[in-house]
């Protein structure tokens, strides 16, 4: 009679096993559904002046979405060939075609 309990329970704790394992990989599908997750994107520190160059071909080439953050993102009404004026309109050029863009400022 005993050994019908612990071969109970031992089949028990497998399924559980087998089953949270399972629980456990469908979550992380269902959390990270898009093929550019977390654990695959591409993060490029760039500072100072050397910003400019680097991302505008970035945003210009974007064709689903945009996400940035950033220090502080202005606009020079004065200066319309500035290199910050390109960039912003470069970013309302990418959401007027349909890219998702997403920027988090800090100022």
């Amino acid at each position: 009679m005993k050994s019908n309990w612990l071969v109970c329970i031992a089949v028990g704790l497998a399924l559980g096993i087998v089953i949270g394992a399972e629980a456990v990989g469908v979550g992380h599908d269902s959390y990270c559904p898009h093929p550019a997750c977390v654990d695959k994107a591409e993060v490029t520190p760039v500072f100072d002046r050397e910003y400019a160059d680097k991302a505008f071909p970035e945003i210009k080439g974007a064709k689903e979405s945009i996400h940035a953050v950033l220090f502080e993102l202005k606009y020079y009404p004065t200066q319309q060939n500035s290199s910050v004026n390109r960039l912003v309109d470069a970013i309302v050029a990418a959401k007027k075609r349909g890219a998702e863009v997403k920027i988090v400022v800090d100022e």
